[in-house]
């Protein structure tokens, strides 16, 4: 049978809106594209909750381009923002697809999430700086093999950021259908980060290195991994999954063997407890896919099983390199771009035991709950973490917080140094880059206790007994 693909259409529309608080906020005229700057006043303590009479953005869709930007004032310092707007239509993709959703009924939801947001923040004491919202609408046609196959893909990226104090923190994640949907998850990500700034802004020890050695976790080089002990929650393990695992296992890198996975094929990189595939679907993941950019739809792809590595995800081109077929991972951001193996939602595979379980079982470590950056090098097997903040664990029980910090380790230390799996996953998802393309990608991982990492501190507070 033919591998071809004879041709991807989309239409795509992508739309923006922007909530920014603060004394003397500067808006450049650039982001819109449509005039100079304009700035406002101070802050005004109500926040979003002025904004619930503002009408929506009216805007003149093109069916072939058009971009537009409206500014919205609502009190003293407060600020929202639509666009630009794009609408890009390559063809005819109406048969058995709704409309793209209306402005009109995603922008309440907006203004709701970010009044949420604001108040889940100042109910811990921080104040909401900004939320940016992207919301892509794409629906795509492959045609393969005189096939005519459809997808319809609706996501939000939502950005946030707060301050308490000196301190400033922000985070990112991908949430499925148009912003407002998942009001109540972006206001938990900024109820949680106000916490992790409270706890950062508060009394503690900076910058003085005998203190912090005294009271940084000591590395345990009887461990499989050496390291310290490490508890990831289930959205940071999620992440720490993704970038160790997810990326060396992208099917471009394994036939040029360029990760350091590739030569691993059949042989054990982790304890046999570790089970880790790729999936095209998982309910409440924004990642999945009905089909991939190629015309392959995309199944369960066992990548870790047993701790044994078991396999990798192909596109059309890579999958005949390597001699086997595609795995249904041959992802492009549009139709400008080419089809590159990517991961789709990495799938880990329950174990035993809460996260307090694992707190308890160590006896000296850190437990991290959230990590907002990360990185990976595939070819060395270089990452890093970076988490805003880690509770100092000892004796099982927390003795104090430490952050911010960064955890970095090697990719096949880090496997094989896994200790333990939890029972409770979460589903995470964000957007990822790969050759200039960003995609939403997913993971969905239980806790996990590793011993391969080493947690780099630049402060810590001692826990009020």
């Amino acid at each position: 049978m033919s591998t071809q693909v004879v041709r991807y259409e989309e239409d795509v529309t992508v739309t923006r809106a922007e909530y920014v608080s603060g004394p003397g906020i500067l808006l450049p005229g650039s982001a819109s594209r449509n005039g100079p700057a304009s700035r406002i006043g101070p802050a005004s303590r109500n926040g979003p909750a002025s904004l619930s009479g503002v009408a929506p953005p009216s805007c003149a869709r093109s069916r072939s381009s058009g971009r537009c930007a409206v500014l919205h004032r609502a009190g003293s310092g407060t600020e929202l923002r639509f666009g630009p707007l794009s609408v890009r239509r390559l063809t005819d993709l109406e048969d058995g697809f709704p409309p793209p959703l209306p402005i009109e009924v995603w922008w309440p939801g907006f203004l709701a999430s970010v009044h949420l947001a604001e108040t889940r923040a100042d109910q811990a004491g921080a104040r909401l700086s900004f939320v940016t919202a992207r919301h892509v609408d794409q629906r795509v046609a492959v045609w393969r093999d005189g096939n005519r196959i459809q997808d319809r893909r609706s996501y939000s990226f939502v950005r946030l950021g707060l301050r308490s104090g000196s301190v400033s923190l922000a985070d990112s994640a991908v949430f499925p259908g148009a912003p407002g949907e998942a009001a109540e998850a972006v206001a938990a990500m900024a109820a949680g980060l106000a916490g992790d700034s409270q706890l950062l802004a508060g009394p503690g020890t900076r910058g003085d290195e005998e203190t912090l050695g005294a009271s940084r976790a000591k590395p345990k080089p009887d461990l499989p991994g050496g390291g310290t002990l490490v508890v990831l929650s289930g959205s940071a393990a999620a992440f720490f999954v993704h970038e160790v695992c997810s990326h060396a296992l992208e099917g471009d890198a394994q036939v040029s063997r360029t990760s350091v996975l590739a030569s691993l094929r059949g042989r054990r990189v982790a304890p046999d407890f570790l089970d880790i595939a790729d999936v095209g679907g998982f309910p409440g993941c924004p990642a999945g896919l009905g089909v991939d950019d190629e015309g392959t739809v995309p199944g369960k792809t066992p990548l870790v099983e047993n701790g044994m590595l078991t396999g990798a995800v192909y596109d059309l081109s890579w999958a005949r390199a390597a001699g086997v077929a595609s795995t249904g991972n041959g992802r492009r951001q549009n139709h400008r771009a080419w089809a590159l193996p990517r991961p789709i939602i990495t799938l880990v595979r329950p174990g035993e035991g809460d996260v307090g379980d694992l707190v308890q079982a160590m006896d000296e470590g850190y437990h991290v709950t959230r990590v907002t950056n990360g990185r990976a090098n595939v070819v060395t097997g270089a990452f890093e973490l970076a988490a805003p903040l880690a509770t100092l664990i000892r004796g099982g029980r927390p003795a104090g917080w430490a952050g911010p910090c960064v955890l970095t380790g090697d990719i096949r230390t880090a496997l094989a140094g896994l200790l333990a799996v939890g029972h409770a996953p979460e589903v995470w998802a964000q957007l990822c880059g790969k050759g200039g393309q960003l995609l939403p990608v997913g993971t969905v991982s239980p806790p996990l206790l590793c011993s391969g990492l080493t947690m780099g501190v630049t402060g810590f507070r001692a826990r009020a007994d």
